[in-house]
């Protein structure tokens, strides 16, 4: 492979070969490689909290997202922010890391890397009291 330019789209079709066939050809596949560690100028228009709720039984059964700031102990909270350039433009593939601070902190937590849309998740789960009803994490905003 030739030694590529950082910045420059590149655009590629891919086959598949074995010794005795060879697949067809694929899309054309472009990608703009960056330097490891290169970081472009983005921003998070929007943070949101909420749980996954499941309704319905066996194969019926659904999970959809409830926006919500209210959690039990034991509930995981799930924690979405929209990734976007200078322009507005949604930034797929980004991460993003989120401290969490109070009666529990967890500072660092990463999300997976962001959707077509912008959006990167991640899922805290909060800690439940024992069976005395003792412990948990502690109420708080």
């Amino acid at each position: 492979m030739a030694k590529q330019a950082f910045g420059q789209q590149y655009c590629y079709k891919v086959t598949s070969y074995t010794a005795t066939c060879e697949s067809g050809i694929s899309n054309i596949l472009c990608a703009i490689p960056t330097q490891p560690g290169q970081v472009q100028n983005v921003g998070v228009s929007s943070v949101q909290t909420g749980k996954w709720v499941k309704t319905g039984k066996g194969n019926n059964a659904t999970s959809s997202l409830v926006l919500t700031s209210s959690f039990a102990q034991g509930d995981g909270v799930v924690i979405r922010a929209t990734v976007h350039d200078e322009a507005g433009v949604a930034v797929p593939n980004a991460t993003v890391v989120i401290d969490i601070t109070g009666a529990e902190s967890h500072p660092g937590l990463t999300t997976g890397p962001s959707d077509a849309n912008g959006i990167a998740e991640l899922t805290w789960q909060t800690q439940a009291p024992n069976k005395r009803g003792q412990g948990g994490t502690a109420p708080g905003a």
